[in-house]
């Protein structure tokens, strides 16, 4: 992961204390914060690491207004990816998502569905700068099935279009993509950027919106890329953490 270069890179493994370390280039600038029910230390989703995770059953780690993160756009490329294991898969949880009802990033479940979404449906203070990215307002990849009790690996890759709205959004879980959605543009300053928790909005794949949505199960190994993550990156961190098994298997799904 370090050596793609990701902005944000929480590991998640602290066993005490209120700060999500971020080991990626925009450095302690975009440290979080845990808040609320979580247990650090717990054991980690990574079958390559010994590294500690943690159990979200009501908390969130939360970070907000860092330049290159959520404020300083327009942002044209974006990729999001974490391990997770959830208790169960029943109504809304939110696993990362990043500004609000009116523009942002969404990685969550849906009962046994994983969902990948982005939307921006208001221009930048009325400024023009950022229109909307048109109808439908919220640009959903498919739901795909996960499994409650089970280690999974989701990544979502923007790859906006700053002239209009002619970008794409993508997801992959457990190293696959499971679909894409077109018409994405470049996504303006927003905030906050939250793990297990919408704090202030989120948007749905119905279009409906709302806060909160917490989730419960493990999260681990957080990253955030300012760059769109090509196929074979996301192949290669899933292989790479699953083992060499994974890797031999991901080179024959590579090589066909």
């Amino acid at each position: 992961i370090l050596s793609d270069a990701p902005i944000a890179y929480w590991r998640l493994n602290e066993t005490r204390g209120t700060v999500a370390t971020n080991l990626g280039n925009l450095g302690s600038s975009a440290d979080g914060t845990y808040d609320g029910k979580l247990l650090l230390g717990h054991t980690g989703l990574i079958a390559t690491d010994i590294d500690a995770a943690v159990y979200f059953s009501g908390g969130y780690v939360s970070t907000t207004n860092v330049k290159g993160l959520d404020q300083g756009g327009p942002f044209e490329e974006r990729t999001v990816e974490l391990w997770f294991r959830a208790e169960t898969v029943s109504g809304q949880q939110v696993l990362y998502e990043e500004g609000d009802a009116s523009r942002g990033l969404a990685v969550y479940l849906d009962g046994t569905s994983l969902y990948v979404t982005a939307w921006n449906t208001v221009d930048d203070d009325g400024r023009g700068e950022a229109a909307p990215w048109g109808d439908p307002p919220v640009y959903v990849v498919a739901g795909t099935p996960i499994v409650s009790g089970t280690t999974h690996y989701v990544a979502l890759v923007m790859d906006g279009d700053a002239s209009g709205t002619g970008g794409t959004l993508t997801g992959y879980l457990d190293g696959a993509s499971f679909g894409g959605a077109r018409g994405v543009g470049a996504l303006w300053d927003h905030s906050p950027v939250n793990i297990g928790v919408a704090v202030d909005g989120i948007r749905f794949h119905d279009n409906t919106t709302g806060d909160g949505y917490a989730f419960g199960g493990v999260i681990d190994e957080v990253a955030v890329y300012d760059r769109a993550l090509a196929r074979g990156d996301i192949q290669a961190h899933y292989a790479a953490a699953r083992g060499s098994g994974a890797i031999a298997l991901e080179r024959m799904r590579s090589a066909a």
